[in-house]
């Protein structure tokens, strides 16, 4: 997935965390639902664990 990159970064704002759905519309998923399965497909969880995590 060439957008794996990003997704480390996408989460991070200078205002704090995007949402799921906006981190999806930044590397072109039409739908938040697509996006988390190709982030728990590369990280082996979905987002909201992985953003649990930044904060642990």
């Amino acid at each position: 997935m060439h957008e794996s990159r990003a997704f480390s970064q996408l989460f991070r704002t200078k205002r704090g965390w995007l949402d799921i759905g906006q981190a999806a519309a930044a590397v072109g998923y039409g739908n938040a639902s697509n996006f988390t399965a190709a982030f728990r497909k590369q990280y082996g969880m979905n987002p909201s664990e992985y953003v649990r995590r930044q904060f642990s």
